[in-house]
């Protein structure tokens, strides 16, 4: 690291005022890359009662600055821009709080010919005005915030400035910095990582980075977290784990360094904006002659909508390749469990979903489980015998219900070591297939008892009025179980 300092990047000091006034010929850039701006009120609100405290200590009275970390900056001097690579929160934080304390002098009036941070994220300018608001209250005159205006706090505001014209070197300082505290999220990172690798194309980087703060924005996270953690949830909680769980020797939960490998480490670039895509999923029949040449082909598969025709384990490359696979993961993910559908399968699977998980207030080990074998085998079947499939996924998953008080990740993982239900979805080549093995899977039962009013029994109860059946004491709840969904996939052929 000492070396590539001395040889690529120049280190600096400079105050708030010095970073505009030694702007130049160059224009201060929020790149695409980077993410919607976060900061909350009770984040800006701890700065400025820092703020004040300083105010008042030795470390002002000696002259000492306030330091307000490392910002990590790209210099591209072809097209005359700085971009922040590290540091844009805390550079619009201070933008507003510098212009509602000292307005028309404020950097953000002065210079504003000179600084380029577009705000077309809602999420962006919502937490701006709601910033705005709050700041704007508490440092009136007479507000608890007037002394930062009165004591002329942005002249006593120090960073350290690390500014390179390599921008990868930029990167590994970013990664270098943010791996000695606190870890950036993976997600954060992939979208700078791709949108980096995007061949000189600035009109695909910015719908790109578009693209990705769209996928962001759901109402509702299938995955039963918070909203803001959905895109995490879909790549960690999904896509790593049906790439990576194959055999019996895998990791359950994916650490930062193991979904940049995944996803960025182990992708090669390309010179182009191409997307390779390898064998697409579906079916078809091909009529044959007399002269034993293929005379027709007839389409089996119509229920499969993609936007691309990727497959969840086929290799990536850098760039809008990744973009593009992210797209399509979501629109199947948010199209099974979300989306307005009319698709008959699909709607049975949810009701299945709802009654026997939602309802009955499943820990996320066994929903998570269920959603990410929903993804897999709807990206290689698409809706057919959907329904089906889900009836034997929580047969599966029933059997461990009820045989475990606790249905923690140690539980899931013996399910998919013992019977890998990933890798068989990917070998089978029908539906029937993949029903007809998982409704042989018999687990090994370790417990007789089922105690009164525990999620156990609460979800086999559930199971009897899904199933539309009468409970009964000398009943193998498992066995029975196995009969029903025989029964519905029998009399419905």
């Amino acid at each position: 690291m000492e070396k590539i300092m001395q040889t690529y990047i120049e280190p600096s000091n400079p105050t708030y005022k010095d970073i505009f006034e030694k702007l130049g010929e160059y224009t201060l850039v929020v790149p695409p890359y980077q993410r919607p701006y976060v900061w909350t009120p009770q984040k800006v609100e701890t700065l400025l009662n820092d703020w004040k405290e300083y105010l008042q200590s030795v470390q002002y009275e000696n002259g000492i600055d306030y330091y307000m970390g490392t910002i990590i900056i790209h210099k591209d001097v072809e097209n005359g821009k700085l971009n922040i690579v590290d540091g844009q929160q805390r550079l619009t934080t201070l933008l507003i709080i510098d212009y509602i304390l000292n307005g028309e002098s404020s950097a953000m009036i002065r210079y504003q010919n000179k600084i380029e941070i577009k705000v077309n994220n809602h999420k962006s300018k919502k937490n701006i005005h709601t910033i705005l608001a709050m700041a704007t209250k508490g440092c009136k005159d007479g507000g608890r915030y007037e002394p930062l205006r009165l004591k002329s706090i942005f002249q006593h505001i120090r960073f350290t400035v690390i500014m390179t014209e390599n921008e990868d070197d930029a990167f590994t300082f970013f990664d270098s910095q943010n791996n000695r505290g606190v870890q950036p999220s993976a997600v954060d990172v992939l979208k700078a990582v791709h949108l980096r690798a995007i061949y000189s194309d600035e009109e695909l980087q910015k719908n790109s980075a578009l693209l990705w703060e769209e996928t962001q924005k759901v109402g509702e996270n299938i995955f039963r977290n918070s909203s803001e953690k959905y895109l995490n949830d879909l790549i960690e909680t999904a896509l790593w784990r049906l790439r990576t769980w194959k055999g019996s020797s895998f990791f359950y939960d994916a650490s930062y360094e193991d979904v940049m490998h995944e996803f960025a480490d182990k992708l090669r670039y390309t010179s182009r904006n191409d997307i390779r895509v390898y064998e697409v999923p579906a079916s078809y029949e091909l009529l044959i002659g007399s002269d034993m040449r293929a005379k027709e082909e007839l389409s089996l598969k119509t229920n499969m909508t993609k936007a691309y025709p990727f497959t969840i384990r086929q290799p990536l490359t850098k760039g809008i390749c990744f973009f593009t696979f992210i797209k399509t993961y979501h629109q199947i993910a948010t199209e099974l469990f979300q989306k307005d559908c009319k698709d008959i399968e699909i709607k049975r699977m949810r009701e299945l979903y709802k009654k026997l998980y939602i309802e009955t207030g499943s820990t996320t080990y066994m929903s998570d489980y269920f959603i990410m074998l929903m993804i897999f085998y709807f990206d290689k079947f698409g809706s057919e015998c959907l329904y089906y499939f889900a009836l034997c996924v929580d047969y599966i998953i029933g059997q461990w219900r009820t045989d475990n008080y606790f249905f923690r990740k140690e539980a899931l993982m013996n399910i998919t070591k013992k019977n890998n239900i990933i890798d068989k979805i990917q070998i089978c080549y029908e539906p029937n297939d993949i029903i007809t093995d998982l409704l042989k899977i018999q687990i090994e039962r370790k417990h007789d008892v089922n105690p009164d009013n525990s999620p156990i029994q609460k979800y086999i109860k559930a199971n009897y009025v899904y199933f539309k059946q009468k409970e009964s004491e000398t009943d193998d709840f498992v066995s029975s179980k196995k009969e029903w969904i025989k029964n519905i996939i029998e009399n419905e052929k």
